[in-house]
């Protein structure tokens, strides 16, 4: 996976990418979007990528190639369709803090705020969260209606886990069945809604439309 990502990253001008590793991609994405949003959205996901290095490290590549595969105006269409589940089933509930962040909180309080810092700013940390956050916001500035989609889900999971409000009343882009929704604490609903608007927050001032939404 690492190494199919270094070499889509350097193909740089358009006669490079009819290579046939852009036709195998192009046969391909699909795929690893559904592997990527299946494995995100099942209950294990936390332990799985806790207790397995290799797992976890797969996982990573998979959302680092994703993000690459996005800024690239071949699979715009597809990103576009689909834009939607990758946002909330894949990015958010990657995104979440899980025990182990927790016990860093505790244990090493410096550590768990870089990476916080690191989640919502540059992303160089080689890990889960903060994968998925590069590919938020990579979609957010290519794929069309990414902002809007981030913004009014977000802004509407925070009224629902602070206020308690019934899911038949929450505009939630029809994911009020999603995993992100039904199997997660409200607290951490808040938190990674608040993280993944932070992660875009360069985006959101530029949008007179949203900005009522706060």
């Amino acid at each position: 996976m690492s190494l199919t990502k270094y070499i889509y990253d350097t193909l740089v001008d358009e006669e490079e990418k009819a290579c046939p590793l852009i036709s195998y991609m192009r046969n391909t994405i699909q795929d690893l979007m559904n592997s990527a949003v299946t494995f995100a959205s099942s209950p294990d996901f936390e332990d799985i990528t806790e207790d397995n290095e290799t797992i976890a490290e797969l996982m990573t590549n998979l959302l680092s190639l994703l993000t690459v595969v996005s800024q690239d105006e071949t699979f715009f269409e597809i990103y576009q369709q689909r834009h939607v589940e990758l946002i909330v089933t894949l990015c958010l509930n990657c995104m979440r803090t899980s025990k182990s962040e927790f016990a860093t909180m505790f244990n090493d309080s410096e550590e768990f705020v870089n990476l916080a810092l690191d989640t919502c700013d540059k992303q160089e940390s080689e890990c889960i969260k903060t994968k998925a956050a590069s590919l938020l916001e990579a979609m957010c500035d290519n794929i069309d209606g990414s902002v809007t989609t981030l913004v009014q889900f977000s802004t509407n999971a925070l009224n629902y886990s602070l206020q308690g409000q019934d899911l038949t009343q929450v505009n939630l882009m029809n994911m009020q069945n999603d995993p992100f929704i039904t199997s997660t604490p409200p607290a951490i609903i808040a938190e990674t809604c608040i993280v993944a608007l932070t992660v875009v927050s360069y985006i959101v001032p530029k949008r007179e439309d949203l900005v009522p939404l706060f």
